[in-house]
């Protein structure tokens, strides 16, 4: 799976000892497990996200939070989905409206980093992919990269942007549980899970 991928841009910049990033972890999480460690981190952020003042954001003290998560997910493997989960449900915007890309690429390179964490590639029965969430990991890193692509004000590293989304799209066109609907998905956003349980019906992500 790596030499099919290849290497990826990593932009978080804050390498952290185990010990380091435990301490920045305001959650149980398990070294073993991380769907585990995805679920309380969602749980923990929740709280924050939807809060008292009704905003539906985080404030600027715990967008540092999901950030540093982020970090440390950087020596601590497990927290990667966690942290990628994090970043893309609470921490696209400030309180003021502002998008904080960083937070979104970020999120981009954290799924991809927790497929090899998952165990996630082609030689997977589809209730071991299933189990596994790879369709999170995979997919979730596919749409994000190519959102960045698409906006990014840089038209090079827009290209290679985008080139990472369909590396995923195009590796997921070998996973047998796709087999039914790879030559229907041409573009990352195309992609929609749902339709291989409805296949009869028109299906792709929506964003405006």
């Amino acid at each position: 799976l790596t030499a099919a991928l290849g290497a990826g841009l990593l932009a978080l910049s804050v390498v952290e000892s185990g010990a380091q990033a435990a301490t920045a972890v305001k959650f149980e999480f398990s070294r073993e497990s991380d769907l585990f460690n995805q679920g309380k981190a969602i749980e923990y952020f929740e709280s924050k996200y939807y809060n008292a003042e009704n905003k539906w954001s985080l404030s600027d003290e715990h967008l540092q939070e999901a950030v540093n998560l982020g970090q440390a997910a950087l020596s601590e493997p497990s927290l990667a989905l966690a942290a990628a989960q994090v970043l893309y449900l609470f921490a696209w915007f400030r309180r003021t409206g502002e998008i904080i890309r960083e937070n979104i690429l970020a999120a981009a390179q954290l799924f991809e980093r927790s497929i090899a964490v998952g165990g996630c590639d082609n030689g997977l029965t589809s209730d071991g992919w299933i189990e596994r969430a790879c369709d999170i990991r995979f997919g979730q890193a596919a749409i994000l990269y190519n959102w960045l692509g698409e906006t990014d004000k840089d038209p090079g590293q827009g290209e290679v942007l985008r080139g990472r989304a369909y590396d995923f799209l195009q590796y997921l066109k070998t996973v047998p549980r796709f087999a039914g609907v790879a030559e229907s998905w041409t573009s990352p956003m195309q992609m929609n899970f749902n339709q291989l349980r409805f296949p009869d019906a028109p299906s792709k992500p929506f964003w405006d």
